[in-house]
């Protein structure tokens, strides 16, 4: 494990492996733990970086607004300490998907192909309702394990929540997380989240986007994926098995995916 000392906050983040970087980002609530599963996998032919978001893991929790701005620029200030001049970028869920967007729109030559699993652009009324229903939660006195079980609902397929087994070890893994996240930075990462509006025009992200998300995604549906695929000049999207977590519930088929793109040829101009 390693450190960044930022203007205002302690960057934690790990490397491994070797060969083309790749830029790990969690979503709301998620740290770096979140890729745990598919880190041994990627570091067999990339440079993974991956980190904590403020507010989350081992990095510093300030009890102020963030600004999904100030999370891409974190991230920037981490690759330019890397020395990296540019990455392909996986990012998972809502809060991943716009902090990896913004920093796209900021500066394209940073990163190269982005994989975005469940971003969703700017949260439609739905999205929006949810997440104020997980801030009302956190402000309430409603035990962790309860916490987890609500968020739960909403982010796994039913296949996966009858399954009671696979649903028990679940709760169990993420209730027993070293570095569990203050309620305050949960919020505030949601507030991030509700404040950010996408840009109407996206055509300067000119980079190859892979968009993937679960056919049984209640966050960020089908439409919000094909909206956003239409409004970027270079992107693909699949729809793959699972709930908005699918990534976790069928590490392998969206691992496959994943690679595929990222192992695309470059077009070379003639």
């Amino acid at each position: 494990m390693a450190y960044l000392q930022l203007q205002d906050i302690v960057l934690h983040y790990e490397e491994t492996g070797s060969g083309q970087p790749l830029l790990l980002i969690a979503g709301l609530g998620g740290d770096l733990q979140s890729w745990t599963q598919h880190v041994s996998d990627f570091s067999k032919t990339h440079r993974v970086i991956a980190f904590d978001n403020r507010g989350s893991g081992q990095t510093s929790a300030p009890d102020r607004p963030y600004t999904i701005a100030q999370m891409a620029n974190d991230a920037l200030k981490l690759l330019d300490h890397l020395e990296i001049p540019a990455t392909h970028v996986l990012s998972f869920s809502l809060l991943g998907g716009a902090i990896a967007l913004q920093l796209a729109l900021e500066d394209p030559t940073r990163t190269e192909r982005l994989a975005m699993i469940a971003p969703g652009g700017t949260p439609d009324n739905a999205s929006v309702s949810i997440l104020k229903t997980w801030i009302a939660a956190k402000r309430s006195n409603m035990s962790k394990e309860a916490l987890i079980r609500l968020t739960s609902s909403f982010l796994y397929s039913r296949t996966f929540l009858n399954d009671e087994a696979l649903f028990e070890s679940m709760i169990d893994t993420t209730s027993s997380n070293e570095f569990e996240q203050l309620d305050h930075a949960f919020i505030r990462q949601a507030e991030a989240i509700l404040n950010w509006q996408l840009p109407n025009d996206l055509s300067t992200v000119s980079n190859p986007v892979l968009l993937l998300n679960g056919l049984e995604d209640q966050l960020v549906t089908p439409d919000q994926i094909n909206k956003l695929t239409e409004s970027l000049p270079n992107c693909n999207n699949k729809q793959l098995e699972g709930g908005h977590a699918g990534l976790f519930e069928s590490p392998e088929i969206y691992r496959a995916s994943i690679r595929e793109f990222f192992e695309e040829p470059s077009v070379k101009e003639s």
